[in-house]
């Protein structure tokens, strides 16, 4: 409940001072500090969260990661409810804005979905390529038969190679 607490804080944070954030932390409507975002092995997630047949999706609290990967596809729009019922049964307002989704190669050669918030998809299709690693902000949203899934929210910028 403390972290549902924080994300609407921080939201309101977020559209009433966005200069505070400009080098501290991703910019995000779903903000979080840069100390936050834990660094993850997504390959061991994988390994770990993956059940094979099993067609549910595991809503969790939405936690902060963050990792290195590759873009394989650039952004591609589309609707994307399943977003927002994970994020609302979290209790999370305001609800981010996220209307595309891309593929990722992450460090151990999976390539996996990744929904993206509207800031980090312009980013992407304005500033990098395909075949370009950055380091990604991201909330693990939830589990489901392929393993993590991940709502991109920034781009580290000074990581993009």
């Amino acid at each position: 409940m403390y972290l549902l607490r924080y994300i609407s804080l921080l939201f309101v944070m977020l559209f009433t001072s966005v200069s505070g954030f400009a080098l501290e932390a991703p910019k995000a409507s779903v903000a979080f500090e840069s100390g936050d975002y834990a660094e993850v092995n997504v390959s061991q997630m994988i390994k770990l969260r993956s059940k094979p047949g099993d067609n549910q999706r595991y809503f969790i609290e939405p936690t902060p990661v963050r990792f290195t990967a590759t873009v394989m596809q650039m952004p591609k729009a589309g609707k994307f409810e399943l977003v927002y019922d994970a994020l609302t049964a979290w209790g999370v307002s305001p609800l981010p804005e996220v209307g595309h989704g891309g593929y990722l190669r992450v460090e151990g050669g999976e390539v996996i979905p990744v929904y993206l918030e509207i800031q980090a998809a312009e980013f992407i299709n304005t500033n990098m390529a395909e075949q370009q690693q950055a380091e990604f902000y991201a909330l693990h949203i939830y589990n489901y038969e392929k393993g993590p899934r991940f709502l991109v929210v920034s781009v580290n910028q000074q990581f993009v190679k």
